[in-house]
């Protein structure tokens, strides 16, 4: 995402995450499990991001910050509220990452009387799926 007033926010084309290296950022805090994530491609970019803003929400915190101009940011765009004044462009090379999501085969209801912790068990096998994610 990119502040409205931002030059590269008038160019129809995605940027190259190298050329947002010398802008300020909106960075989510070291906690937050996308910190790692765009910490990490700005690195292999060749550049650490200048952090102007930290938070810890995804939702409620870069997307209307970026939007007031107090940097660029990255986030996965199912967060972007709709009517935001912001310009949303994606990456080249576009931004990928492994997401993995554990389901339960053979669901199974559990009994009325068990204890919480036992229906829990009562549920089944669990079995992974994996995909990735472009943002």
């Amino acid at each position: 995402m990119l502040p409205p007033s931002d030059p590269l926010a008038r160019r129809k084309r995605a940027p190259a995450l190298h050329e947002l290296a010398d802008r300020d950022w909106v960075l989510f805090g070291p906690d937050h499990g996308l910190s790692e994530l765009v910490l990490g491609v700005c690195a292999r970019a060749g550049f650490t991001p200048r952090r102007t803003v930290q938070t810890s929400q995804v939702a409620g915190g870069p997307p209307p910050l970026a939007a007031a101009g107090l940097g660029v940011t990255i986030v996965p765009d199912n967060v972007v509220p709709d009517g935001l004044n912001a310009e949303i462009r994606g990456l080249r090379p576009p931004l990928a990452r492994q997401l993995v999501a554990f389901s339960r085969q053979d669901l199974v209801a559990p009994r009325a009387g068990l204890p919480r912790c036992a229906a829990g068990a009562a549920m089944g096998t669990p079995t992974a799926l994996s995909a990735e994610v472009i943002t």
